[in-house]
């Protein structure tokens, strides 16, 4: 009897237990999202002082296109960040999205 209590109670606490699995952004999109605030923070850069734009909603403007967050992204590139393999994928990534935006830019 002592059995038939005790397994449905053990097995209520084990599927409450709930799993703290990080989800991270894939390595293109974190590629993606550094290309594009690398050049908004150029032309942030280059800016006239007559028209100055605001680099905190353009950058929030990336996060959303992208469909993620800040605090996200900041996630994410900590756990990629922790692999020197995995960062360098990365970045190895924003030179080739760079080199195709400039090849687009001069044609």
């Amino acid at each position: 009897m002592l059995i038939r209590i005790l397994i449905p109670v053990f097995l209520f606490f084990v599927s409450c237990q709930t799993k703290n699995e990080e989800v991270y952004l894939s390595k293109s999109t974190m590629a993606t999202i550094i290309a594009e605030v690398e050049l908004a923070q150029a032309v942030y850069k280059l800016q006239q002082i007559n028209s100055p734009i605001d680099i905190i909603s353009i950058s929030n403007e990336i996060y959303s296109r992208n469909n993620t967050t800040e605090v996200d992204f900041n996630r994410s590139l900590r756990h990629y960040s922790q692999s020197p393999k995995d960062i360098d994928e990365i970045y190895s990534e924003v030179i080739e999205i760079l080199v195709k935006k400039q090849v687009g830019f001069t044609r």
